[in-house]
């Protein structure tokens, strides 16, 4: 091409970066984006910045001499690992660790794994180790007396590996810190933001009304239930909630932090090797990461046991992996059990893998590589079939409650799950309010997508317009994003697509420019307005959590609980003073997360108990209730503001007495002569995982 040529191809690809660019930076200021979550996020952030600044300079004081500037990313990393473990506990860090550990020595059984990255074998290990626990589930087995062994013994017989992988993580860690010392501390404060998350206590609806339950029942009795009575997505994937389960049983105590924490390594990881695989600079695969860390729902998903955070960690990986495996025949088991582990984390995941899937079946069958094919499939459903085959066994729906029109499941209505809040459609407006008006596609505030979505839509375009993987791993992610979006329109299912075309897009930018400075410029802009939005994520942040813990220390967790989770309370003081109590929580949130097997709740989660309250609530004398109260053979009744009158007067005709109070709910007893303190054998009929798998032993 001319010398005129090219210039003219170099001014359209800037003008491509920067219009969009310039373009998110107005929505920010015309929205005012930033002008109480900025407020919000700065009251801490400028404390947290400060003390990290101070634990970087500590460091540089003292190890100058041998690391230089890579001092200040080793100070940070010391200081934001010290509030994890002051916040969340130490148990949550030894947690960790012990499930790192054992996912590397399991991962150093395969012989081929040592040609991965460390974190890519810390995956695929935790992958097995979660596929294993699912399948054993049902079974009286988990107990630290069995887990702790275990893995004492695996890390005892491969520890050779494990040093070797820690040899490889240290020499990793110090070239980066060599070549890059101030991007790689800009780096690390960044992901201390994005671990803010793993501070609070586990207090979201969906932790409460479902995730929570397996944790509990492992650590009272051993094996989790299948309850596909009390809680409608009993038997969903559960590999994120059986991981979570393995740290509660080491921890002795329910568990986020631990697991969390993984995934966001893993995602940082995952964010850097995929760049690199694309081509760019290990600068610019530094920037990735900090990309995929300021998106404020990173932050969010520390949060949370909801799993799409856990998605996107895994969506990195899987795309570098098919990238660097192009045209090659090898490692049948990686992309196994990649593909297995996104089966397990969520259902709507066959989307996302579709592409993946029709690529793998297209290659095996082009070059006859049945063997290779095979090992694929068979490790896919190794990982990720325990949840689909417990389903079908239990409920005659390997997806249960879904498409339930279609496998009629006699357990569960013959209508499809749907919410309306979530199908306001698509225009030609989406992209940008997804960005600035976010509110209308999550309970969340504007700006809880981050501004790098929009902002980084001249880098997704160049990465489409490049030859090899930066093109069809770009173009896979945005069809099956948009795919999703158009069956609901929710923020957090398309989380995936979006942290991979960041990627992809700073990685484009860096291969077509090689201005790693403006890039740099572009990047930690984008980062800094996207910290600033994090709170935006959910109401709880939004009032101040971080900065609440930060002035009044980790004790004001019980704090954030009975302002955001009273029922949580409520219950937890139930537990102290009588563990076998059965409560029937009678109000509009079904919060039997903390209290399974002992709480039954009447929302829709559970078909039964919901026809029962709606029977009941039609009878304004309360006789109904009187009736369903005595069946049930519950000794305590949850009510609040929005409980029936029927309700309240029924209780008061059964001598009940409000035993505990906490915000607007009432926690009253009806023990008594006439009343025991419960009984259990309605409860007991609903323990599927009992009367199928194990009834010879006794519960």
């Amino acid at each position: 091409l001319s010398p005129q040529t090219n210039l003219w191809l170099a001014w359209s690809g800037y003008l491509l970066i920067l219009v969009p660019a310039a373009a998110a930076l107005f929505g920010v200021a015309y929205y005012g984006l930033l002008n109480d979550a900025a407020m919000v996020q700065w009251h801490v952030g400028w404390k947290l910045a400060l003390a990290c600044a101070a634990a970087q300079l500590l460091s540089w004081t003292v190890l100058r001499r041998w690391h230089g500037a890579g001092a200040l990313a080793l100070g940070g990393v010391g200081f934001w690992s010290l509030a994890l473990v002051y916040y969340a506990g130490p148990q949550a860090a030894v947690s960790a660790v012990m499930i790192l550990a054992g996912s590397l020595a399991i991962a150093s059984f395969f012989s081929n794994a040592t040609e991965s990255p460390v974190a890519l074998r810390a995956l695929l290990g935790l992958a097995l180790l979660g596929g294993a626990i699912g399948w054993l589930l049902p079974f009286p087995l988990h107990d630290a007396r069995v887990y702790l062994p275990v893995l004492f013994a695996l890390c005892a017989c491969r520890h050779k590996y494990l040093a070797e992988d820690l040899r490889e993580l240290g020499s990793g860690w110090w070239r980066l810190v060599d070549q890059h010392p101030l991007l790689l501390a800009g780096a690390v404060l960044l992901i201390g933001f994005a671990s803010l998350g793993l501070w609070l206590p586990s207090v979201n609806y969906d932790d409460q009304s479902a995730h929570l339950i397996l944790q509990n029942q492992l650590l009272r009795d051993g094996y989790y239930h299948l309850d596909i009575f009390g809680q409608a997505w009993a038997v969903s994937p559960w590999f994120n909630n059986a991981i979570h389960g393995v740290s509660a049983v080491l921890a002795g105590e329910p568990m986020r932090a631990a697991v969390n924490s993984i995934w966001l390594l893993v995602g940082i990881a995952g964010a850097y090797r995929l760049a690199r695989v694309l081509g760019a600079s290990e600068a610019a695969s530094v920037m990735a990461t900090m990309v995929y860390a300021s998106h404020p729902l990173t932050a969010y998903f520390g949060t949370t046991l909801q799993v799409d955070g856990a998605t996107a960690a895994v969506m990195l990986h899987l795309c570098a992996e098919l990238a660097a495996q192009h045209g090659r025949f090898r490692a049948a088991w990686k992309l196994g059990v990649l593909i297995g582990l996104l089966l397990a984390l969520k259902i709507t995941n066959v989307i996302y893998l579709f592409g993946p899937c029709a690529y793998i079946a297209w290659m095996a069958v082009r070059h006859r590589k049945w063997r290779w094919l095979a090992g694929v499939v068979g490790f896919s459903l190794l990982v990720g079939g325990s949840s689909y085959a417990y389903a079908g066994l239990i409920t005659g729906n390997p997806v249960f409650p879904l498409f339930n029109t279609y496998f009629k499941s006699p357990f569960y209505p013959l209508r499809e799950f749907s919410d309306p809040r979530w199908h306001s459609g698509l225009d030609l407006n989406t992209l940008w309010d997804l960005t600035f008006k976010s509110s209308m596609y999550m309970e969340a505030y504007p700006g809880a997508a981050g501004i790098a979505l929009f902002g980084l839509l001249g880098g997704t375009i160049l990465a489409l317009m490049q030859r090899g993987a930066s093109r069809w791993i770009t173009a896979w992610c945005i069809v099956a994003g948009i795919i999703l979006f158009a069956q609901v329109q929710y923020l957090r299912y398309v989380f995936p697509a979006i942290v991979v075309t960041g990627v992809a897009a700073v990685a484009a930018i860096d291969v077509v420019t090689s201005r790693r400075l403006a890039l740099g410029v572009l990047v930690l802009t984008f980062c800094a307005i996207n910290t600033l939005l994090m709170p935006t994520t959910s109401w709880i942040m939004y009032n101040g959590a971080w900065d609440e813990l930060v002035a009044m220390g980790r004790d004001h967790r019980g704090v954030i609980v009975s302002q955001a989770a009273p029922q949580q309370v409520l219950l937890s003081r139930l537990k102290s003073r009588a563990p076998e109590s059965c409560v029937l929580l009678a109000g509009s949130d079904p919060f039997i997360g903390s209290m399974p097997g002992n709480a039954l709740s009447v929302s829709w989660y559970d078909p039964q108990m919901k026809r029962a309250g709606d029977w009941s609530n039609e009878d304004s004398t309360g006789t109904r209730w009187k009736q369903t109260v005595a069946a049930l053979g519950v000794s305590r009744v949850l009510i609040s503001n929005d409980s029936s009158p029927a309700l309240r007067k029924a209780l008061v005709e059964l001598g009940g007495r409000v035993e505990d109070q906490q915000s607007v709910l009432e926690l009253w007893s009806i023990e008594g002569p006439e009343h025991p303190p419960c009984r259990r054998d309605f409860v007991a009929s609903r323990d599927r995982a009992h009367r199928l798998m194990h009834p010879w032993d006794a519960h």
